[in-house]
């Protein structure tokens, strides 16, 4: 039997088609590189913004002309599961456990992708992620362990720890922090570079401290994910987003003072992007 994969949108969601990828090897299934070749087609979906949507959409109308079994995961098979259903040979999936398929095999990658945990702990006004991926669910750092020391053998050489919001990592409970997590990576053995996700603001001053020391690693790329959004304080209590400018700008000097070269990576919502 063979599988065709195609995912779109975060560096999770990514990371998750890969996970699901080396489930389908175990299983027995042969991973193709193009729709045609294969018996089963699955496809990863992104749910940010509305051209996006509307383009998976048509690329799951143009797949269903080949008339072969189509499931779609990811965002929009929850989002739109029902547009995604009438589509012929096509249907939605909307929960799969990527903690459970975390198995003990994984596919070479050079560069590969560690989903730490799903769900987030925010509340944002104009967040709909949050609505379909649910409350934070971190993942077990023995199974997150197990699985890189799987990729670094299979010769990884960039390790991409991502989430929907990778410093809540553990908020959830069980006292295991994303300090922790990229800590025990980055003691095992070899050449090899940890790539952090985004982190929303007010979880990275939760566990600034011990993230900054951790970031000290000569393994740990000195980048810095932190959507800012606004520069407007008002507009980030409307949005939901629990800091204020001068929390952000604070965090940045700490940063600066900690690193004399580093890259920082932010976003900015132009307009008012609030749903109330």
């Amino acid at each position: 039997m063979k599988a065709y994969v195609e995912s779109y949108g975060c560096t999770l969601n990514r990371g998750e088609a890969e996970i699901f990828e080396d489930s389908l090897r175990a299983k027995g299934f042969e991973v193709v590189s193009s729709p045609g070749e294969a018996d089963k087609l699955f496809v990863f979906t992104c749910a940010v913004i509305e051209h996006t949507e509307r383009k998976i959409i048509r690329r799951l109308e143009e797949l269903s002309k080949l008339k072969k079994e189509t499931s779609v995961l990811g965002c929009l098979a929850v989002y739109k599961s029902r547009e995604i259903d009438s589509i012929p040979f096509t249907s939605a999936v909307k929960k799969v456990d990527f903690e459970d398929l975390m198995i003990e095999s994984a596919s070479k990658r050079l560069v590969a992708t560690l989903p730490i945990s799903t769900g987030c702990m925010g509340n944002c006004s104009y967040c709909a992620t949050k609505l379909i991926r649910g409350r934070l669910r971190s993942y077990d750092p023995d199974t997150l362990l197990r699985r890189a020391k799987i990729l670094l053998k299979n010769g990884a050489k960039e390790l991409r720890v991502t989430s929907q919001d990778s410093a809540c990592y553990g908020f959830d409970g069980g006292g295991f922090y994303l300090p922790d997590i990229i800590d025990s990576i980055a003691d095992l053995k070899g050449k090899f570079r940890i790539r952090v996700g985004m982190m929303t603001p007010d979880s990275f001053f939760r566990i600034e401290n011990d993230l900054l020391e951790s970031f000290k690693n000569e393994k740990i790329y000195k980048f810095f994910h932190l959507p800012l959004q606004s520069g407007d304080d008002e507009i980030l209590r409307d949005m939901g987003r629990n800091y204020t400018l001068s929390q952000f700008m604070h965090g940045m000097d700490r940063i600066r003072d900690g690193f004399e070269n580093f890259t920082l990576s932010t976003d900015l919502l132009v307009g008012y992007p609030c749903m109330n």
